[in-house]
């Protein structure tokens, strides 16, 4: 069987994808401050929820779904957890160290478990050769992600700190493509929703179980900007369900590349809106990480 090429369009769709994920992050932050980190997060959750639900009842998918379903293994149904082990863990990380290292962090756990997943196949992933231009490809985009973390000063702490956000990395590529896996035998659309709906399950459970005062910081939410309160459940929605669409078409370790690269790309921007000055050194390690994806074409 021929490999399948990682063709332009996926490529730009999985750099809008790492975008996307960086302005999600930018409103995330911002309704966190606003209200509470527990609380965000079950907003986020029930707004995704709530999206996802109306664009399966409208879709071509939502009116075929009983015609769509396969068997899908027990262990397969709680993506959704995978993302509070993710918020949770970025949560701890940024506070501990600085937003940087964070990153830069987990970036190069994104890469390296994206390459993994492309020289194994797990969860049915087509295994993709490492070929000698692919392997040079690949050994300028991780020049890339680890020039991030250059310059740094690693104490005890932030080295524990750097590894735990390369294993935030290492998680978020494990979870796209278990999601990936599950929306092969569900759907996407299918896939996306439940992907929500344990989230929000398993954020209702500690919230009830760790942290009940949570609730008292409910009616702050009537103050909050619509747009600050809609638009990071709403573009975590399109970025889990793209990702369920991409994912089996493109190799991981392009599609970790580019992601990191589109969110290193949104926060400089975002950044300079906000009048943080420009990372010449982040912006540099985007562009070799690009680079590599194109060498390795």
């Amino acid at each position: 069987m021929q490999e399948k090429r990682d063709t332009p369009i996926l490529l730009i769709c999985a750099f809008t994808i790492g975008i996307a994920v960086s302005v999600m992050v930018h409103f995330n932050t911002q309704l966190a401050q606003e209200a509470n980190g527990t609380l965000s997060i079950l907003v986020n959750q029930l707004v995704s929820l709530i999206l996802l639900s109306s664009a399966s009842l409208i879709s071509q998918e939502g009116r075929r779904w009983k015609d769509r379903r396969e068997k899908a293994a027990w262990w397969n149904w709680f993506g959704g957890l995978f993302g509070l082990v993710v918020i949770a863990l970025n949560t701890i990380t940024v506070s501990a160290s600085s937003m940087s290292m964070a990153m830069s962090g987990v970036l190069v756990g994104q890469c390296l478990m994206g390459m993994l997943f492309d020289s194994t196949g797990i969860f049915e992933i087509e295994k993709r050769k490492i070929e000698r231009r692919r392997a040079i490809g690949l050994g300028v985009s991780l020049m890339g992600c680890l020039s991030l973390l250059y310059g740094f000063s690693f104490s005890p702490t932030s080295l524990i700190m750097l590894l735990l956000s390369m294993i935030t990395g290492a998680i978020t590529i494990f979870q796209n493509n278990y999601n990936a896996l599950f929306s092969k035998r569900k759907g996407p659309l299918f896939s996306a929703r439940h992907n929500a709906l344990s989230g929000l399950v398993g954020i209702m459970v500690f919230i009830l179980v760790f942290k009940r005062d949570a609730f008292s910081m409910a009616p702050a939410i009537l103050s909050i900007s619509p747009h600050v309160l809609l638009l990071g459940g709403s573009i975590a929605a399109a970025v889990v369900l793209g990702g369920n669409l991409l994912i089996p078409h493109l190799a991981n370790s392009s599609y970790s590349v580019l992601v990191s690269s589109g969110q290193i790309a949104a926060s400089l921007v975002i950044d300079l809106l906000l009048s943080k000055g420009l990372n010449i050194q982040m912006a540099l390690g985007a562009l070799l990480m690009v680079a590599g994806i194109v060498i390795g074409r």
